[in-house]
């Protein structure tokens, strides 16, 4: 039975005088109250296992794309064994940049776009876990 109620009768009855009578709490609403507490506790254990996990997820893609973007200007100078002054592999070395560019581009852009809607997700298991409380 929820603690409060007991408050919340007591004033009742305080209001009532002597001969009122407020009744008891039909036992399914407290034991429906006191089984929806529990899940709701077992639930929040889990949305802040949630949440941990989701910050260093957020951390690893941050990481990810900080990284990704420094191998992408590594690889602007990159010259693959080949020699740039010679006008052939020049060639090659420039197309192996652009596709290998435009990979980690591609790569950085989803890696960063995912951060926003996980970012969002963690602010909502960070609000659902503290509005949720019976």
């Amino acid at each position: 039975m929820p603690a409060n109620w007991d408050k919340a009768r007591a004033d009742a009855k305080k209001l009532l005088g002597d001969k009122g009578e407020v009744p008891d709490m039909p036992s399914s609403l407290s034991n429906g109250i006191d089984k929806g507490r529990d899940t709701a506790d077992a639930m929040n254990a889990v949305l802040s296992q949630v949440q941990s996990k989701l910050v260093e997820l957020q951390k690893a893609c941050g990481d990810v794309v900080r990284a990704g973007q420094q191998f992408q200007s590594s690889i602007a100078k990159e010259s693959f064994g080949l020699d740039p002054k010679n006008p052939e592999d020049l060639k090659k070395i420039q197309k192996a940049r652009a596709v290998l560019d435009a990979y980690l581009s591609r790569a950085s852009k989803v890696t960063a776009d995912a951060l926003t809607p996980m970012a969002k997700f963690e602010n909502a298991v960070s609000s659902f876990s503290k509005e949720c409380a019976l």
